[in-house]
């Protein structure tokens, strides 16, 4: 049984003991990217800035942030 590149991102990453989780690793060995999804369980909640009280959040409609 083998480790998922999913699993060593996250280790290296260190997301262990939290509710992100790496969902898609992509190399592109021509362009010299490699792009490195998070995500985290549905229902997930985390602190609000402003008083740290849980809140829901919900993912973007793109499915896509950042670039």
């Amino acid at each position: 049984m083998g480790v998922k590149d999913s699993e060593i991102f996250g280790l290296a990453l260190g997301l262990a003991g939290t509710p992100w989780e790496v969902s898609e690793v992509t190399l592109d060995l021509d362009t010299q990217r490699l792009d490195i999804r998070l995500d985290f369980p549905p229902g997930t909640q985390f602190p609000r800035p402003s008083d740290r009280k849980p809140c829901s959040v919900t993912t973007p409609r793109s499915g896509r942030g950042g670039t």
